[in-house]
């Protein structure tokens, strides 16, 4: 699946018209061209309303688009509105939760982000295979990132009780730097709204500033050139 790099705006300020006036404009457009859908929701989910009015004026956009799913059978639009989904209700900040490090030891997830740096948070696992290929073709290039972006990558295994044994052969034969953490129970994969892996969050402390589901080979550039566009260089 391609991957595409969004940048996180979350709520702004001010109003446009009201939820009604927003579901009208919304409706009238998606049905006078529904080749339009995608260009019309991704245009939605940026309207500029507060955050209280989002989930209200969205409603019947949201039940639409799973009824035209449902009808059409279309995996790629099945994709995007998991994307949807996660773009729009995602956290905005990482929340205060409490995972396990390398050594099986807990520590809260907010204390193992650097207020001084980018981090990279990728969620993967041992049986993911676009997971493990990301992984690897960030190592190639990852002191390079470290130089040039002062980052830090810390890759969140998702692996359950079945596959944990895993990790570690993994993580020593592939020879990766990154630092490992284990959310054996996917307690902060669940409390991020993330529906699968792999997913990349990018943060600044533990503000998210992008988001990215899936992997493509080559998508690393695109998201070394945003982080260095974020970053002003």
């Amino acid at each position: 699946m391609s991957a595409k790099i969004e940048m996180y705006s979350g709520p702004v300020l001010g109003e446009v018209g009201s939820p009604s006036e927003v579901e009208e404009q919304l409706y009238s457009k998606i049905v006078r061209n529904k080749s339009d859908i995608f260009l019309t929701l991704i245009v939605y989910s940026k309207i500029n309303i507060k955050a209280r009015k989002l989930k209200k004026t969205i409603k019947f956009g949201w039940f639409f688009l799973q009824n035209y799913i449902f009808m059409k059978n279309s995996l790629f639009l099945g994709c995007f509105l998991l994307f949807f989904n996660n773009f729009l209700f995602g956290q905005k900040i990482i929340p205060n939760i409490s995972i396990r490090n390398y050594e099986g030891l807990s520590v809260n997830i907010q204390d193992e982000l650097s207020n001084e740096k980018i981090t990279i948070l990728s969620f993967w696992a041992t049986w993911c295979v676009p997971c493990i290929n990301e992984l690897d073709a960030i190592s190639d290039v990852y002191d390079e990132w470290q130089e040039d972006l002062n980052i830090e990558l810390i890759a969140i295994s998702t692996d359950d009780s079945r596959t944990q044994k895993r990790i570690k052969p993994m993580v020593n034969g592939k020879g990766w730097e990154y630092k490992i953490l284990l959310d054996k129970n996917q307690e902060l994969k669940r409390a991020l709204n993330i529906s699968a892996i792999p997913y990349t969050l990018v943060l600044k402390g533990n503000e998210i500033i992008f988001r990215r589901y899936g992997y493509s080979a080559g998508v690393e550039d695109e998201l070394y050139e945003s982080i260095k566009e974020y970053i002003g260089l």
